[in-house]
């Protein structure tokens, strides 16, 4: 098991600009690593699943993971890593079995607003680490904590889109974002919102994959999955009945979606996370 302790404080970080390749492989810490560039496949006993730029992808402690980008394009990424007793000194109300509990097996983090409030936290972190200038460990921890509570946001409530507005400036952009939070589970959700917008459908789409780095179709499947994983970690509604009320007419279709970015199944999803 790979360890990164250092004495005067439980953190690690690093920086790198070259295609990787890391074989199976498990540590004694959280591992948060940030995809500046490129796209590539991560995996774990329980399944894997594919990241491009933007992407968060969080390993808990002993978990057994692999993780390669993909060649002949560039790739960037900072990484940190946390040790568990870091996270409990903060008393910031999460702890590292919240985070575990959370996130499950080497989860993905995709949200739209990603490079606005995780890349400067993931620049800073390597950069007071690497430089160690004076106060550089309250830094490291202020920041450390900011980190966890966004990403407690970001995962405790599917339905809040508020930290999905607040960076957007084009406002047919942000109805178009809250028409989709309330009409994720109709079927002809995309032409209601062509519709209900007033816009052409090729400007609405420019507009909207400029604000936030998705096109609609990719937000709209967040939006369902996220609302999936609400249901099934918060209630006893069978998993059919689940991917229904989320916007799946295709039981098929859900269970290959969710299992492609979460790296589970429904079932299994269900079994680790679920509210007691």
């Amino acid at each position: 098991m790979i360890s990164h302790r250092h004495r005067d404080l439980p953190f690690f970080a690093y920086a790198s600009e070259k295609s990787v390749r890391i074989d199976a492989h498990s540590h004694d810490f959280f591992e948060f690593t940030y995809i500046v560039a490129g796209s590539g496949r991560y995996c774990t006993g329980l399944g894997g699943g594919r990241f491009t730029s933007n992407d968060i992808i969080v390993t808990p402690p002993a978990d057994v993971h692999s993780f390669v980008s993909d060649r002949g394009i560039t790739h960037r990424q900072i990484s940190i890593a946390v040790y568990p007793d870091l996270i409990a000194s903060l008393r910031i109300g999460i702890t590292p079995s919240r985070i575990a509990q959370l996130l499950g097996s080497c989860s993905r983090i995709s949200i739209p607003d990603a490079k606005t409030l995780f890349l400067p936290l993931f620049n800073s972190l390597h950069a007071e680490f690497s430089c160690r200038a004076k106060h550089a460990a309250s830094v490291i921890r202020l920041d450390v904590g900011k980190l966890l509570l966004l990403i407690d946001r970001a995962n405790a409530s599917p339905t809040d889109i508020t930290g999905r507005l607040c960076t957007i400036d084009d406002v047919a952009v942000k109805q178009a974002i809250v028409f989709i939070e309330e009409h994720r589970a109709e079927r002809n959700v995309m032409q209601a919102l062509a519709a209900a917008s007033g816009l052409p459908k090729r400007s609405l789409a420019a507009r909207f994959k400029k604000a936030t780095g998705l096109s609609i179709r990719e937000h709209l499947l967040h939006v369902r999955l996220e609302k999936s994983r609400e249901l099934l970690t918060r209630t006893d509604m069978p998993i059919g009945h689940a991917a229904y009320e989320s916007g799946f007419s295709d039981i098929g279709l859900f269970n290959r979606q969710f299992k492609r970015h979460t790296g589970m199944s429904p079932r299994e999803y269900r079994r680790r996370h679920a509210v007691k």
